[in-house]
């Protein structure tokens, strides 16, 4: 289900809108079961925002590869194209600085779905990578809507520090084993080799003391 981080060396490099895996524009990404987006999607822009109707965005760019994301200054959401996704997530992943506090803080009563600010078919609402405490919506097609404090807190979900040997609150092997998944998704996505072999490790070793 994992392959070991690494960088691609291929300039078709995009990651899937849903957990943030690299993959080559055009394939599926496995754990996810999605097509990751043509590269032509990189510059789809918001017309309106997804959220609240305001036609007004303003568009960002952050990071030093200039990952353009279209920010509504009224209820401080945003739509990150599949390219722009790219980009953002390796800024992320990369521990870049940028300038975050502009999307507010995140606000725990749920939220209606939305529509594609883009093709305006509804989003799908997943949690990103499947662990993560950050919940987005995503158009296949176009791209990614955040809803305000989700892009600061999808950074610091990335942008933890784990460690390999830590364990949850919980001592059960199922808190553990759900604790180690979570760590290694995050492991590969900021292509942390060392971590992601160290938790691999530490898995396997889980598994086996269970069939004794």
């Amino acid at each position: 289900m994992y392959r070991t981080p690494g960088v691609r060396t291929s300039s078709e490099r995009q990651r899937c809108l849903y957990c943030g895996r690299e993959q080559r524009p055009g394939e599926e990404c496995v754990p996810c079961r999605i097509l990751v987006p043509p590269a032509a999607s990189a510059h789809y822009r918001a017309t309106l925002c997804a959220r609240c109707g305001n036609p007004n965005l303003t568009r960002l760019a952050l990071g030093p590869n200039d990952a353009e994301v279209d920010h509504c200054l009224g209820c401080r959401g945003a739509f990150v194209s599949s390219g722009a996704w790219t980009a953002l997530l390796d800024a992320i992943a990369a521990g870049e600085a940028l300038d975050l506090a502009r999307f507010g803080e995140r606000v725990e009563s749920p939220f209606p779905l939305v529509r594609c600010p883009v093709c305006r078919y509804e989003m799908e609402r997943a949690r990103f990578a499947g662990t993560s405490a950050v919940v987005i919506d995503v158009c296949n097609q176009h791209g990614t809507w955040l809803d305000r404090g989700e892009l600061p807190a999808l950074a610091a979900f990335l942008r933890g520090a784990p460690d390999a040997q830590a364990s949850p609150a919980g001592t059960s092997d199922e808190e553990v084993e759900r604790y180690i998944m979570r760590e290694l998704v995050r492991a590969e996505i900021t292509r942390d080799k060392a971590l992601y072999d160290a938790l691999h490790a530490r898995l396997a070793t889980l598994r086996r003391s269970r069939r004794w």
